[in-house]
């Protein structure tokens, strides 16, 4: 039986490694580049020497920058390249933290805790990051490893400490935590050693030994080494909850919904610490219960106080605000504690089994619950793309770059190397080069020299308010030269600006992303391929403008119908024009796979994919409680009844009437839905005006352009009763208008083209 047990192990951690590189491995590369990754990129792309020198003046030290050098090297800077290393490092740690649970606590724990620490969420997060935290784990649970060890005696043991130590002190500041627990550690526990003096002496020998091989840098990042503040003020209480919630769901923010489930976990941490001090007798390697329980428990209890400690201002070195990732070092810790608790549970006998089974499906439940939260919010937004393709397809060598954006220059700067790999892109300028902030004192001094060295500029807009709150640098530009070319994305945006005001043309060696075979469309780009509500679906097109005087790019949604439409006129005197569209995706826009249909001439189309839009609403379903249909704009569009919450409603309170719309063709503009109640004549509005909601229709997640042939669209307008309404009877009014014109779409049988829907009845 127990060589079944053996063997049943040896298949299981298998299994779970695959596992945790599955769930790991999983939209690995489907997230944006973010400022941290994007520094850490930056600062390995440079030689070994500068990498080195960032660092030291930084607030993290070298080592998962000089791993990280040399990855680049070999796989490249993709998003899914970047952070495999950190992957790699994640699966190092489930594996480790097995071998270090079976050492403390046994087979069965250590099984449970690998899978525990596979499945969990938190680590998940950071092995998904190219970052160093997953890597300082895997130092410390090493450095943890030869710890354990350490007992055994032997000059491989303390050289693995040490040089374990050593490294994770090279990976993260914050790993010295690791040291002093287990100095801890040994100051007491040391009194029951019959060997104490020789102990106390290996011990500090080895002590010494780290102290020898971290010296070097110490003398270098002293000097330099960053003394700010978080200029945050975080009470003890809530970086233990940050701590607990972390570990437990893997969640940083609106820590509060899960305070209560806190509750449980911690009870469960207690009673294991009280079952490991039961177990006296010590395991096969050594450590008695009490001593696992006493370095596990001072492995949980320090990192919160130590975390709570820096963050308090202090007049040297950097005093972070306390954040989640610091905390990683020490989960693996939790998760065999947690894992040495539900065994020893399991072996209490049968009648604590019930108990067991039923705590440990609440651990598993909270495990499995909580990671489809991870990955709903990784997609490979288009993010600087567009605007970086633009520039690779546009810019010259002896071009300009003004990068006005504070401290996220990196994230700039990933996609710039990204788009000229052969570094014979412009020249990159980070704005402003002599001071911090842009004034109008000192806008021409920055400015004025750039202007004179190069022809043509470009503007890169990225979060500018950070290092140029008042504009001064655009408002400059669009005195002094012509604006071209402009690619927005949200509030961010790359312009060209020109002393001659000539449109660019497109650069030879720079081909589409994608080639058709096709005469007239020869290929196309499209940066991103997943979109959500809110973001845009942009591409560009080139074509031959020998062939072709205009383009027509149609969205096509799933079912094959042209939701979308833009039209473009080619530029006069290029031989291949590239033609830029850009296509909303409202909350409403039906889930799926889309393609562009590309029409030259608006004779011969070509049909190219898209993407997937994701995370879309549904419509709202259902039938008008009073039915009326009433046609609009010439029959285009149909009223079809509507809903209303009530007929009678008290001053000062909402009125909600939900109208049934079905359009009969595609509508080429995106008209405004109007509910006005109106009643006697109104002194604050100069007419019977009382209360009204003029808008897109459902908030703007739906606008008329998108409205297909027979589709029904329920929209709903909310009408505020003011309080000072006088009491009586009242009429609602609805329709549709064009904001840019404020003229109401006709109304079949009513000259005010408007619909009267039922009285309503306003009472105090």
């Amino acid at each position: 039986m127990k060589q079944t047990n053996v063997w049943l192990s040896w298949l299981a951690l298998p299994l779970i490694l695959l596992l945790g590189f599955g769930l790991r491995l999983h939209r690995l590369g489907d997230q944006p580049i973010w400022w941290d990754e994007g520094h850490a990129i930056w600062a390995a792309r440079q030689s070994f020497y500068q990498t080195t020198q960032i660092t030291a003046g930084d607030v993290h030290p070298p080592l998962y920058l000089w791993l990280l050098n040399g990855w680049l090297r070999l796989s490249g800077d993709g998003e899914f390249a970047v952070r495999y290393l950190s992957l790699i490092g994640g699966m190092l740690t489930i594996a480790l933290v097995y071998v270090v649970a079976r050492r403390l606590s046994g087979r069965r724990a250590a099984l449970l805790a690998a899978l525990l620490l596979s499945t969990a969420r938190f680590h998940i997060w950071w092995s998904q990051e190219a970052r160093m935290y997953v890597w300082a784990a895997f130092f410390g649970l090493l450095s943890v490893y030869w710890f354990t060890r350490l007992r055994e005696g032997g000059l491989r043991a303390w050289w693995g400490y040490v040089l374990s130590g050593a490294a994770a002190l090279y990976t993260l500041y914050l790993s010295a935590l690791i040291l002093l627990i287990q100095n801890l550690f040994v100051a007491l526990t040391l009194w029951h050693k019959p060997r104490r003096r020789h102990t106390l002496f290996i011990w500090m020998l080895s002590q010494l030994g780290i102290l020898v091989f971290y010296t070097p840098w110490l003398y270098l990042a002293l000097p330099r080494i960053r003394h700010d503040t978080a200029h945050a003020s975080f009470s003890m209480a809530q970086v233990w909850q940050l701590f607990g919630t972390v570990l437990t769901t893997g969640i940083s923010t609106y820590l509060e919904r899960y305070t209560a489930l806190l509750i449980p976990f911690a009870l469960l941490a207690l009673a294991g610490l009280g079952l490991l001090v039961e177990r006296s007798q010590p395991q096969r390697h050594g450590f008695a219960g009490w001593e696992v329980g006493l370095l596990l428990g001072l492995s949980l209890l320090t990192p919160p106080l130590a975390v709570y400690g820096l963050s308090i201002p202090r007049g040297f070195f950097y005093s972070p605000k306390p954040e989640a990732r610091y905390l990683l070092l020490f989960a693996p810790y939790f998760y065999i504690l947690l894992a040495t608790t539900l065994i020893g549970m399991w072996q209490k006998g049968r009648g604590a089994r019930a108990i067991a089974a039923l705590v440990t499906a609440m651990v598993l439940g909270t495990w499995v619950s909580v990671l489809p939260q991870h990955y709903a919010g990784r997609y490979l937004r288009d993010d600087l793309r567009s605007a970086l393709r633009t520039l690779a397809v546009y810019a010259r060598p002896d071009d300009a770059v003004l990068l006005v954006s504070g401290d996220r220059y990196p994230v700039f700067l990933y996609h710039y190397h990204r788009a000229f790999p052969d570094g014979d892109g412009p020249t990159v300028y980070l704005l402003p080069r002599h001071s911090s902030l842009l004034t109008a004192e000192n806008v021409d001094v920055e400015l004025v020299p750039l202007h004179q060295q190069h022809g043509r500029v470009w503007l890169a807009s990225v979060e500018r308010a950070m290092q140029d709150p008042d504009n001064l640098v655009e408002s400059w530009l669009n005195v002094h030269r012509t604006a071209v070319l402009t690619v927005e994305q949200d509030h961010n945006f790359l312009r060209l600006y020109t002393l001659d005001g000539v449109a660019p043309t497109i650069r030879a060696d720079r081909p589409p992303m994608y080639l058709l075979n096709d005469q007239t469309i020869v290929g196309y780009d499209l940066p991103a391929r997943e979109f959500r509500p809110g973001d845009l679906l942009q591409a560009a097109f080139y074509a031959r403008a020998e062939h072709v005087t205009a383009l027509t790019v149609y969205l096509v949604d799933p079912q094959g119908q042209r939701i979308d439409r833009q039209q473009i006129t080619l530029p006069y005197g290029q031989d291949v024009a590239r033609m830029p569209v850009a296509f909303r995706i409202y909350r409403y826009t039906a889930p799926g796979r889309y393609c562009l249909m590309a029409c030259a001439n608006d004779t011969g189309c070509i049909d190219v994919p898209a993407g997937r839009v994701t995370a879309s609403r549904r419509l709202p379903n259902g039938s008008p409680a009073v039915a009326r249909t009433v046609d609009l704009d010439g029959g285009r569009i149909q009223f079809l009844g509507y809903t209303i919450s009530s007929e009678r409603v008290k001053a000062g309170q909402k009125l909600t009437v939900d109208l049934h719309w079905q359009a009969q063709t595609v509508l080429d503009r995106p008209y405004t839905v109007f509910a006005h109640l109106l009643g006697p004549y109104n002194p604050t509005t100069g007419g019977p005006l009382w209360a009204q909601h003029d808008g897109q229709p459902l908030d703007g997640g739906h606008p008329t352009t998108r409205w297909l042939p027979g589709q029904r669209v329920i929209d709903r307008r909310v009408l505020q009763i003011g309080p000072d309404t006088p009491p009586g009877t009242y009429q609602i009014e609805v329709g549709l208008y064009d904001l840019e014109t404020g003229a109401r779409l006709t109304v079949a049988g009513d000259a005010a083209n408007r619909i009267l829907l039922t009285e309503v009845q306003v009472v105090r």
